[in-house]
This record gives C-alpha cells, structure tokens and sequence, in this order.
C-alpha cells in the first residue's frame, strides 16, 4: 500500500514537469515569434538597382540554338552551373562568371542588366540586355548556346555598371571610367585636350 507522503510526492513531481513542458513549449514559440517577426526599422533593406520600364528588352537577334545543330537534350552539360547535392542548379553562378568574362574579353563597353531565361530542358531561351553591344552579346551566346545546365526555368541576372568606356584596368567594378574632364586611351585615363586647355588657360 502506499503512503499519503508518497502520492503527494509524486503528484508535485508530476505537476512539476508538466508546467516545465509548458513554459518550455512558450519559450520555443516566443523564439519563434522573435525569429519570424522582423522588428520594425531593426534592419536596413537590400537595394537593388532598378530595371528600366517595361523590363529588361529582348536581344531579338540573340541566336541560342547550338552552332553544330544539336538539340537541348544532347548538349554536354555545363559543370560550372551545377551547384551543391541539395541545389543541383547553379545557373546564375555560371552567368555571373560568364558574364564578367565577356565583358573582359570585349574591352568593358556594355553596361545595364543583362538577364537570361533557362527553358525547361536547362538550355538558355532568351537574353535580354538593357545595352546589347554586338560584340559583348556574341560572346555570351557563343557559351549558352554549346551547354545545358541542371536547371528548369530559372532566370539568371547580372548588373554589369554603368558609364563603361573600355578601361580595362577598372572593367566590372559598376563605377564611372574616368573621371570628368579625362576619357579612357589605350586602358588608361587621360585629361582630354580640350579639358587641359581650359586648365592651362
């Protein structure tokens, strides 16, 4: 048989841990709470550079189908748009490679956004430019025309600058070229003549 003291022992015990699960369970959603409910004012908003109206336009001329007439499917896959296990897609990684790339390799003269659209099957199916510099649009459609990635309709996008005038030595930074009253020649920044005769004067 067992003793009054002991039913009352185990009664305040029990009683006990079941109003420790409960502050418990309140702590969890008070965390919770803190976590999901960003406070007003407490963090300062990541500002992203405005697309013109309308968005970004359509290079219609933008050629995307594979040079040797291969179809999407048989396409090697790109390795460098491919990311970790549990995000097998990597595309705007590549294009962020890529992109800086061509501007390079075409003397940094195109600006604005560039974006591409990936189709079902992990082939690019559209580019857009907001400053479609031949040269520059030849270069990315000579890569996203050869490769496929493990992607399905995603949208890659990459602001290259603004005010690029081909000095290489600051190419893809997103600031002016030169300052005023200078102008790039041979990739470097020179005070214009007309500049440094109103100097001089």
């Amino acid at each position: 048989m067992v003793s009054q003291r002991k039913l009352r022992r185990t009664s305040s015990l029990s009683l006990k841990l079941a109003l420790l699960c409960v502050a418990l369970q309140q702590a969890s959603c008070s965390r919770r709470a803190e976590i999901e409910d960003t406070p007003e004012g407490g963090s300062v908003p990541v500002q992203e550079v405005p697309r013109p109206d309308g968005g970004v336009p359509v290079v219609a001329d933008a050629a995307l189908d594979n040079a040797e007439g291969l179809t999407c499917a048989e396409r090697p896959t790109q390795a460098a748009c491919r990311g970790a296990n549990d995000f097998g897609c990597n595309f705007d990684g590549w294009l962020q490679a890529l992109s800086e790339d061509c501007q390079q390799r075409t003397d940094c003269h195109t600006d604005g956004w560039v974006e591409v659209l990936v189709g079902p099957e992990g082939c690019a199916s559209e580019l857009r430019m907001e400053d479609p510099d031949a040269a520059y649009v030849a270069c990315l459609v000579e890569q996203l025309s050869q490769y496929r990635c493990p992607c399905s309709e995603v949208l890659g996008s990459r602001f290259l600058g603004l005010a690029h005038d081909g000095c290489t030595a600051t190419c893809g930074t997103g600031e002016l070229r030169c300052p005023p009253g200078s102008s790039c020649q041979q990739g470097a920044c020179q005070v214009d003549a007309a500049a440094g005769g109103a100097d001089a004067g």
